[in-house]
């Protein structure tokens, strides 16, 4: 059986991107093939699996490029950190949908509810906890700017000491 790397994805929040939800931007065309890119590099030797919160935007993204390198036939599978109902509730129904099939597509989600028990008392404290969780449980991490602005636990991942690519 071949070694599993886990790589994390973070990412500032889809309003930051100055392309914000056109996923036909030539930018957000560019970005998602480069994570497929490196996705199927590290799954030439070895199995990937690759943990992201699942927010609207690259968070969501990087999972479905995961889902799809999987169903081409590479050993990557994509590992979504569970959302809550209340934190998609607000969310257009083709992006609850979007998620709903990745949930569905994996063998397991991961509940930080049970897996930092205590840590969470607000939508806020989830997503700083599910990007200090993706950070700890992962090999290599991906993060995706805008520009100068970086996601929250960018800080936190430098000092992980773990492999970190940068796409702007």
């Amino acid at each position: 059986m071949k070694k599993t790397v886990t790589c994390g994805v973070l990412s500032v929040p889809i309003e930051a991107l100055p392309y914000k939800y056109n996923e036909s931007a030539d930018r957000v065309r560019e970005l998602k093939q480069k994570l497929l890119d490196i996705f199927v590099q590290t799954a030439k030797d070895r199995e990937l699996s690759v943990i992201s919160g699942g927010d609207i935007g690259f968070s969501l993204w990087s999972l479905e490029i995961a889902l799809a390198a999987g169903l081409l036939g590479y050993p990557v599978k994509p590992r979504p950190i569970g959302l809550r109902d209340e934190y998609t509730e607000f969310w257009a129904e083709s992006w609850r949908n979007r998620y709903d099939r990745i949930k569905d597509s994996t063998l397991s989600t991961i509940d930080l509810f049970q897996e930092c028990p205590g840590a969470i008392n607000s939508r806020e404290d989830f997503f700083t906890t599910a990007d200090k969780f993706i950070v700890d449980n992962s090999d290599k991490l991906i993060i995706i700017t805008a520009g100068d602005i970086l996601p929250a636990e960018t800080e936190y991942a430098k000092k992980s000491g773990k492999p970190v690519t940068y796409l702007t």
